[in-house]
């Protein structure tokens, strides 16, 4: 299996990048070095930080600042940290939705299932089958999916704004430490070829990653003749920086299947 496609299943299951995780793992550790009574400077540097404001800094975004939390005394890593605010969510999901001219871009919901059972039909009926991870299509199986969807912050419900139709999905595969996003998106083939409906989707997820989230750049990377996909990409400005041969992800039979991933990348 490619790095890519672990990454992207390692996030299926667990909600997170491989490096997100390892850095809250080390941050767990650096959390019961400070609860033991170690200095803040020396835990810093253990742990792969060369200054007191870089580790802080890290540090909060899964805890407190390292000084406030040596007195809290409690290192166990906050089970959801929303990805946009970087606060801690209590209770209930903490809702949004995004807005443009004919779209709305919201978190998914639990009763989505149907909605997304459609979108996984018509994907595993299409030509994108050969160029995407199978998405499952019974009802038990999309109605977990539409649980997973609906608990992480990583996945927006594309709908139409008239009638609320949902009609694609955008995820957020990951953040790397140097503010690199990167991204997927799938729509429906009814939309896929509405390349003004996909490129306005896009935009304003863009947008809202640059404006937002203070992203540095964007990247997607997408199989190269899944042109549905590559247009909107290239209307928004963004510009191919590599491409490479590896297996095909929804090829499970065994077959040598190799197909062209092309990647594309934007800097604010």
């Amino acid at each position: 299996i490619s790095a890519y496609h672990f990454s992207r299943l390692f996030m299926v299951y667990t909600g997170l990048s491989p490096l997100e995780y390892v850095r809250r793992r080390r941050m767990l550790r650096a959390a019961v070095a400070i609860c033991s009574g170690e200095e803040i400077l020396p835990t810093a540097v253990r742990y792969g930080y060369s200054s007191h404001s870089a580790f802080s800094k890290a540090f909060k975004k899964v805890f407190d600042s390292p000084s406030l939390y040596r007195n809290v005394g409690n290192p166990q890593i906050p089970p959801c940290v929303n990805l946009y605010t970087q606060k801690t969510r209590i209770g209930g999901k903490m809702s949004k939705a995004l807005e443009t001219e004919r779209l709305i871009i919201r978190n998914f919901k639990s009763d989505d299932w149907k909605a997304i059972q459609a979108l996984a039909i018509n994907k595993e009926t299409s030509d994108g089958a050969k160029y995407d991870l199978t998405w499952p299509t019974s009802d038990d199986e999309c109605k977990k999916m539409a649980e997973f969807l609906s608990g992480t912050d990583f996945f927006w419900a594309v709908c139409l704004k008239e009638d609320g139709e949902l009609i694609g999905l955008i995820a957020f595969n990951r953040i790397d430490e140097n503010r690199t996003l990167d991204i997927g998106h799938v729509f429906h083939t009814d939309y896929m070829s509405q390349v003004d409906i996909t490129t306005e989707a896009l935009r304003r997820m863009v947008q809202y990653a640059f404006d937002e989230l203070e992203i540095d750049r964007i990247t997607t990377h997408n199989a190269a003749d899944w042109k549905g996909q590559i247009e909107p990409l290239r209307r928004l400005g963004m510009r191919k920086t590599g491409e490479v041969m590896g297996p095909s992800p929804a090829n499970t039979d065994g077959t040598p299947t190799e197909i062209k991933v092309c990647t594309f990348g934007i800097t604010r």
